[in-house]
């Protein structure tokens, strides 16, 4: 960060995870943090004249996802800014939200202050859920219609077709899960609270051994013997051979290998990587995720590969998709 500061003098905001805390309040459970960490962070942050934005929400970003006094939370993430982007923004707030599998929260910036808003149309997600009710085969079936053999009907057809027909389905038999999922994040978010402010244990180092077996227990010979065994695992010793070590190496892609990779895909590919795919992540613009191929392969499968296998063997972009 000190050196783009010295790039420019233009105002700046900057964000993200800083793996780093400011204060010790800025953290729960676990060893304690080293102070001269948290104060090389404040001057880092002084020189760019950088200041916190503060938040709203909970306080922590971070977890360690482990229980009871296992347990670690930390504000790793934050966004500062320079005093002159704070007067260009000076209604800007940043919210705190709990996120159900990542274990850092979502950090969101309104540069404005939050008026109410219509709703807006949410995005499709194929819900894992859906796969439970053996009824969803037969909505995807009906709406897939792998029968139909009209040229003009492409898969980005059946694929809005699905996403239609599942929605209705899904208001039918789930109502709003949404929410639903919105009213448990919120229990959730004050749990934590309650949480952060009933359990303040801290654990700390009482001593250590340096590398002549002898023991300390002062606080600054216990970080001396750390930083030394830290300074002399990523220490270097300066090689400079590197062109003979180089030239040992052969090459790993032979003429058959290469020859391989230029034959034409086929089908039995397409679902090969398909099935190495996490059935709940990855999910396109259409929302549809692995798992919706994964669970009905035997009803999209034959439209899939042929869609695939034009894009890959015959360059032609997909512009319908």
């Amino acid at each position: 960060m000190e050196v783009l500061k010295k790039q420019n003098h233009l105002p700046w905001v900057v964000f993200g995870d800083f793996n780093e805390i400011s204060q010790s309040d800025e953290k729960l459970g676990g060893p304690e943090r080293d102070a001269g960490q948290m104060e090389d962070f404040r001057e880092c942050l002084s020189r760019c004249g950088l200041f916190d934005l503060g938040f709203v929400g909970q306080r922590f970003t971070w977890c360690n996802g482990r229980a009871a006094e296992q347990r670690t939370k930390l504000q790793l993430d934050r966004m500062v800014a320079s005093e002159s982007w704070i007067k260009l923004f000076p209604k800007a707030s940043v919210h705190h939200f709990s996120m159900s599998i990542p274990d850092h929260y979502l950090l969101t910036l309104f540069l404005h202050r939050r008026q109410p808003h219509k709703p807006v149309r949410k995005r499709f997600f194929f819900e894992s859920m859906w796969t439970r009710e053996s009824r969803c085969r037969e909505v995807i079936e009906e709406a897939w219609d792998p029968m139909r053999r009209d040229p003009e009907y492409k898969i980005s057809d059946r694929l809005k077709s699905c996403q239609e027909q599942l929605q209705r389905w899904n208001w039918r038999v789930f109502g709003n899960v949404n929410n639903t999922l919105k009213m448990k994040r919120n229990q959730l978010q004050q749990l934590e609270a309650i949480d952060a402010s009933q359990w303040r244990r801290k654990n700390r180092i009482e001593g250590l051994q340096n590398q002549n077996g002898e023991w300390t227990d002062d606080q600054e010979g216990i970080e001396a013997i750390i930083l030394e065994y830290f300074a002399n695992i990523f220490k270097s010793n300066f090689p400079s051979n590197f062109p003979e070590s180089l030239g040992a190496i052969s090459p790993r892609v032979t003429s058959d290998i290469n020859n391989e990779l230029l034959v034409e895909f086929k089908a039995e590919e397409v679902w090969k990587v398909l099935k190495q795919m996490h059935p709940t992540k990855a999910s396109g613009p259409d929302g549809m995720s692995p798992l919706f191929f994964h669970q009905y392969w035997d009803v999209v499968g034959a439209n899939v590969i042929s869609c695939v296998l034009d894009v890959l063997n015959s360059d032609l972009e997909p512009k319908d998709l």
